[in-house]
């Protein structure tokens, strides 16, 4: 049987209106039945409790179709299995998905909600990380994860376990877990845990303001379920057995007095290394308050995202932003060297008071943003820009913000599969410079 395919209502109010997705009856009743959701519009002030989905995208061309109120919609393969997991672990109750909840293609929709995500993650009475399917041993290590709740319930220690490793108290709990589950184990957690770190789901963009900003995290993988906070335990478990010198491969009772083993296999100090890094990375995405325009774009500058302006958008919600000064729009309708020329007029009241210290502070934070924004001499709109300049006979091209001018040269050089442009950052106009003659190699 055909279906016909969803088309979308217009939100009454997109500034303030979400949509909220359910499972149909069906559904709730049977996890092997067709995906079929249904779809309704609320006032985010006035909305049910529901879960905010945290997830990766995934490529585009794997590509499923669900149901919605009985039409088709096309999503990818990762949001379905998203859904599927979701089907089984929360059949019931409202939940928000960004790549249905956003009608996609209308632009001036999809820049009133992403300009409200903040609020739609910090009001959600949850946020759910789907971090995929069980590969590299995560199944197991979920499996341990259970027994780690469990001992912390039975223990008696669970909230100062948690209150400890999110910062909340500075004392330190006395049960000590890995202690009682054996080398062999404790060794094998290690490498799971590392591989499940290394995961793409913890380099996105999106991630720092959607589990920052919620009130509590629920992270599904396969077939499992946990809460983020049994997984910080476990991590800052690890982080204390190596950093206070003691091998995870002894038993409890040898902890106390022997150090790690100089047998270490340089593979083994390879994970520990990049186990702390995801570690001191994940406490920073929950660290709380806001922090300057500079900070954030230095601290997430590795973040991966599919579209190159959501290295900026991705963050408006977890940045001070200068008094009296409102924070940048969203807006989806011009190209990342817009943004950056948006960007860049927040400059004199985050650099002034530095400019009798370093002069070049203009200068650096321009640097900065363009290649926060990756803009190069790759970049197809910069380049479009300067060989229309360059055919005109005009040496520079519009000038971006005249806060971007500086005591000296910025040069920028890219190799790209067409021209390599060296951009000039003129002292005096504030405005980059395309080359006076061809450029070289």
């Amino acid at each position: 049987m055909a279906f016909p395919a969803f088309c979308y209502s217009p939100l009454p109010q997109p500034e303030t209106d979400i949509r909220l997705l359910s499972f149909t009856a069906d559904a709730q009743a049977s996890d092997t039945s067709t995906l079929e959701l249904n779809i309704e519009n609320f006032a985010l002030q006035d909305a049910p409790p529901y879960a905010a989905m945290s997830y990766t995208w995934g490529e585009p061309f794997a590509q499923e179709t669900i149901l919605i109120h009985g039409r088709t919609f096309t999503v990818r393969w990762n949001c379905r299995y998203m859904l599927r997991q979701l089907q089984k672990h929360r059949p019931c109750g409202y939940f928000w998905v960004d790549a249905i909840c956003i009608n996609q293609d209308d632009v001036a929709e999809k820049n009133c909600q992403v300009q409200m995500m903040g609020e739609i993650y910090e009001n959600a009475e949850c946020v759910i990380a789907c971090l995929g399917e069980h590969a590299d041993d995560s199944r197991l290590l979920f499996e341990q994860l259970e027994d780690l709740k469990a001992a912390m319930a039975a223990h008696g220690v669970a909230q100062e376990k948690i209150d400890f490793v999110r910062g909340r108290s500075l004392c330190v709990p006395p049960f000590t877990w890995l202690g009682t589950i054996g080398r062999s184990l404790a060794h094998d957690l290690c490498y799971e845990l590392n591989a499940l770190m290394s995961r793409k789901y913890w380099k996105r963009v999106w991630i720092v303001q959607e589990l920052r900003l919620a009130q509590k995290v629920k992270l599904l993988c396969g077939s499992h379920e946990t809460d983020l906070d049994v997984l910080l335990v476990l991590c800052n478990e690890m982080e204390a057995c190596i950093a206070y010198g003691y091998g995870i491969e002894y038993h409890k009772d040898e902890w106390q007095d022997k150090p790690n083993p100089s047998c270490h296999a340089p593979e083994d100090h390879l994970t520990y290394t990049r186990l702390f890094n995801g570690f001191t990375n994940l406490k920073s995405y929950l660290a709380g308050g806001l922090d300057s325009l500079h900070s954030v774009l230095i601290s997430y500058r590795s973040s991966g995202a599919t579209d190159k302006r959501d290295h900026i958008y991705g963050f408006r919600g977890l940045i001070e932003w200068p008094p009296g000064r409102p924070a940048i729009q969203v807006d989806y309708s011009v190209p990342a060297l817009v943004v950056a020329e948006r960007l860049m007029t927040y400059l004199d009241p985050v650099s002034k008071n530095n400019l009798h210290l370093n002069p070049m502070v203009p200068s650096i934070f321009a640097k900065l943003i363009l290649s926060s924004l990756h803009i190069n001499g790759a970049d197809e709109d910069l380049r479009y820009m300067l060989e229309q300049r360059a055919h005109s006979g005009v040496t520079h091209p519009a000038p971006l913000p005249r806060t971007i001018s500086t005591q000296s040269h910025i040069r920028y050089r890219q190799k790209a599969d067409g021209p390599s442009y060296q951009l000039i950052l003129d002292p005096v106009t504030g405005c980059l410079q395309a080359p006076t003659s061809s450029p070289g190699a």
